[in-house]
């Protein structure tokens, strides 16, 4: 079995601690980046089986990061995370387009179950490359 890679992008260096002490208890391989621009580099050489990214960064937008990451790499699955559900748009963004999301702060077992859920939700996206579109996503 494949060991799980996840890419966390927050800007909260709590937050990245956080996840990737979780995260690695759990056997993921987690790497962090604190920033937009970082984490479209790391892309650049490596593939995810998760991207974890914060709505509200200072840089970016981190809707609009994962609208531009997965049309670079397509079938890229992402956990949207946010202490933030407001300026209203987001929210409705994220429910529109039936996007994985979980709110902050959240306890390690809430982690783990979202991160578990977004990575079975399409077992077939495998993250770079992958040709997989929005349509074939069963919810």
């Amino acid at each position: 079995m494949n060991k799980k890679t996840i890419l966390v992008i927050d800007d909260d260096a709590i937050v990245l601690k956080s996840c990737k002490r979780i995260l690695e208890s759990e056997d993921y391989s987690v790497t962090l980046c604190p920033s937009a621009t970082q984490g479209i580099d790391i892309l650049k050489s490596s593939a995810f089986s998760l991207i974890i990214i914060d709505i509200l960064m200072p840089c970016c937008n981190g809707l609009n990061l994962s609208e531009k990451i997965e049309k670079e790499y397509p079938g890229t699955k992402f956990l949207i995370i946010s202490g933030y559900m407001e300026p209203k748009p987001f929210s409705e963004i994220i429910i529109e387009k039936k996007m994985n999301f979980l709110p902050k702060p959240f306890t390690p077992d809430e982690l783990l179950k979202a991160v578990k859920f977004a990575i079975i939700k399409n077992p077939e996206s495998t993250g770079k490359n992958n040709k997989t579109s929005k349509g074939d996503i069963d919810e």
